[in-house]
């Protein structure tokens, strides 16, 4: 009797730090069972959305008429080649957008450059030199490289020294070496598209003009 005695008396003394243990026992527990549970929900949930996105593919790959005995990894290539292509064909839009802009930048309302353009024909289209000497394709105009002697194949830029640069706002005209120097001639500053800054003896020697960033100075 008296070695349970002593035990009980242990175990008394002792309860404090047993009851510890049970409650880190308890809480342990718990968190392993949470754990289980989340794990199971999240293969669920894992598996939910895979069949719901290989039920979308299929649809997709149905309406591309994809066969279904193809490999998943092959239909993966196939996808991966279509959203690469449709890539492609918008940055070659923005391209051909901005290069269409850039083609009629400077060019006289009248010149035969603004109807290439509107009527949508390629770059391998002609048109002659002002002088008629010359006969270049639309991807010779603007380009940055003065074909024609009389300078009429570069209006939007400072390529040929003799060309003329045409505001679209107001019925002006400037010659073509002032484009890109940093000084705004066109009230809208069309003419200084590179956004240069201007050499820093310009803005004494010129004090009555406007310099990059340039104003819209336009019907004001």
């Amino acid at each position: 009797m008296s070695f349970f005695s002593n035990a009980f008396q242990k175990f008394f003394r002792n309860w404090k730090i047993w009851c510890a243990c049970a409650v880190v026992f308890f809480l342990l527990n718990v968190i392993y069972l949470l754990s289980q549970v989340n794990r199971s929900s999240k293969a669920s949930s894992s598996a939910i959305n895979d069949h719901a996105a290989d039920s979308m593919l299929k649809s997709l790959d149905k309406e591309r008429g994809v066969d279904d005995s193809i490999s998943h990894t092959t239909k993966n290539d196939m996808r991966t080649k279509i959203m690469r292509r449709k890539n492609d064909a918008i940055r070659s839009a923005e391209s051909v957008k901005n290069r269409i802009s850039s083609m009629k930048r400077g060019a006289h309302p009248s010149h035969i450059i603004h109807k290439l353009v509107q009527n949508g024909i390629g770059s391998e289209a002609t048109f002659t030199c002002l002088n008629g000497l010359k006969k270049l394709t639309l991807r010779d105009f603007n380009d940055d490289f003065c074909d024609c002697v009389d300078g009429s194949d570069e209006p939007g830029t400072n390529a040929c020294n003799n060309g003329r640069f045409y505001c679209s706002v107001e019925e002006k005209f400037i010659h073509s070496t002032y484009v890109n120097d940093g000084i705004c001639d066109c009230c809208n500053g069309e003419d200084e598209w590179m956004k240069m800054q201007p050499l820093y003896i310009l803005p004494r020697k010129f004090p009555s003009k406007k310099f990059f960033p340039c104003p819209n100075t336009c019907g004001g």
